[in-house]
């Protein structure tokens, strides 16, 4: 890796609508995981390009169901999302030669990198392939959104491109911004900040599982090593429409975002673990009409803050 290779965006957004300009158009195809991150699938499609859907099963992308062509591929190997699940280097290397095949540019968002609070983080695959893998980071969870600053590794020509075209449509982030991250990055104020973040995440983390678990038994949910969300998968007698609609009725705090019909994504790092399995109670009560309504809580706080 070079100086040359490295770029500040505004943040994996920007990135990926200046990425998406460059290499895409009606007529060319990319590829994305399925289920995704929404605002991967928005950027790609946005250029006119056909957007074919991969599958995404216990362990991650499923290789073989890749197109026999494709310009672009997005993916998130080192956490799913909104799976959490880490994609096996099997799976990792046969990706790489499928790219080496079909001469296409592989996105890898690596959002979590730095929200890793159990076990060492995954290596990322740019390391395999550095001619063809784009490695995206963003410090919007790691910080804050509002500091609209991430970084791109690309092999030098694509950053050459992106040098002269990002600035026509993005000016972020601007230079008192860059320069303030700087500071925050050398003086080591950021790895203190990251050692303290990760132990309230783990603490968070083990709260919601445990409450969920409690709650909701016949719930399928799945623990995650990484990020700011727990993948929740409903039973089959129970619809995303049903506890929606109860939770809503009903006043609870609770906060969703649907993914698709059966699914949930529930964020918690924002959350304060002494209500985390008040909110659950509020959640269970709602779906269940007939229990008895939990004391509610003496300070309002959501049980699940979307992060996007």
């Amino acid at each position: 890796m070079t100086p040359d290779m490295i770029m500040l965006t505004g943040g994996t957004q920007s990135a990926l609508d200046a990425l998406a300009r460059v290499f895409l158009e009606p007529g060319r195809s990319s590829a994305i995981e399925a289920p995704t991150y929404p605002g991967a699938w928005a950027a790609l499609a946005a250029t006119g390009a056909q957007v074919v859907d991969v599958p995404v099963d216990a362990q991650g992308l499923d290789p073989v169901a890749l197109p026999g062509q494709a310009t672009l591929l997005y993916i998130t190997p080192g956490c799913q999302y909104p799976t959490t699940v880490t994609l096996p280097f099997s799976r990792q290397r046969a990706v790489i030669d499928w790219a080496e095949q079909t001469g296409a540019f592989i996105l890898e968002d690596d959002y979590a990198a730095d929200l890793h609070h159990t076990g060492r983080p995954p290596t990322v695959m740019q390391g395999l392939l550095p001619d063809r893998v784009l490695l995206l980071g963003s410090f919007s969870k790691s910080l804050a959104p509002v500091t609209r600053s991430g970084f791109l590794v690309a092999p030098e020509a694509v950053t050459r491109v992106l040098a002269g075209t990002r600035p026509l449509t993005d000016r972020v982030p601007g230079v008192l911004d860059a320069l303030a991250l700087g500071d925050i990055l050398a003086s080591g104020a950021y790895s203190r900040h990251l050692r303290r973040a990760r132990q309230t995440l783990r603490h968070r983390h083990t709260v919601l599982v445990d409450a969920l678990d409690s709650a909701f038994p016949t719930w399928q949910i799945t623990p995650a090593r990484a990020g700011l969300h727990v993948y929740v998968c409903l039973p089959q007698d129970v619809t995303a429409g049903e506890v929606l609609a109860h939770a809503a009725g009903r006043g609870s705090p609770c906060l969703l975002r649907v993914l698709r019909e059966g699914r949930r994504r529930y964020s918690w790092p924002l959350v304060i673990s002494s209500h985390t399995r008040s909110g659950t109670e509020w959640l269970a009560w709602c779906k269940a009409p007939g229990h008895t309504r939990p004391k509610k809580a003496a300070t309002r706080s959501g049980l699940c803050l979307p992060v996007h």
